[in-house]
């Protein structure tokens, strides 16, 4: 998952603001070519895509899928990571070390931390500020396969009725 949170730290690096108001901007169910999830995200544009394999002698090859959207200075971003089939993995560590690894990637510190979980799926629900941002982040396991939904928002910035519509939006589909 490390090169998961390169890219998602490459995404909040390079995002530019739009300008729009989350709240005046319609919400558009989004599902990727990929096909087995469902978000929806603020404002009229399709997210951006950033889908990396990288080889890897210890894990096998994997691939991290990262989409995101930039709306009224707000960075909305789902991502996950599909791992080699050989690939085994502690689920409760791979979650720990994602919380802790995007930290430490936005040189952050995690301020709040409650157990999390997306139907019987185990996760965390954390906070993380850096001197001029903050992002609630969630982190789950479905299966082999982590994922990540993260928004970020300029520091002290109350805009948790748009995170909670983010967050809730997420579904699994059958595919």
């Amino acid at each position: 998952m490390r090169s998961l949170i390169l890219v998602i730290l490459l995404a909040v690096s390079a995002s530019v603001v739009l300008g729009q108001t989350a709240g005046n901007l319609a919400w558009k169910k989004f599902t990727p070519p990929e096909g087995h999830l469902s978000v929806s995200f603020p404002g009229p544009t399709e997210p951006k895509s950033e889908i990396t394999t990288t080889p890897d002698a210890k894990t096998g090859p994997y691939t991290t899928y990262l989409y995101s959207v930039v709306a009224d200075g707000t960075i909305y971003m789902v991502a996950w990571v599909d791992y080699s089939p050989t690939f085994r993995f502690n689920v409760q560590q791979e979650i720990g070390l994602n919380r802790d690894n995007f930290a430490k990637g936005i040189k952050g510190k995690v301020v709040s931390e409650t157990p999390y979980s997306f139907g019987a799926h185990p996760g965390t629900e954390f906070v993380t500020e850096t001197d001029s941002s903050t992002a609630r982040s969630r982190v789950f396991v479905v299966g082999r396969r982590p994922y990540m939904m993260i928004v970020v928002n300029s520091k002290g910035r109350d805009n948790s009725a748009n995170i909670d519509r983010f967050f809730s939006s997420f579904r699994l589909n059958s595919k």
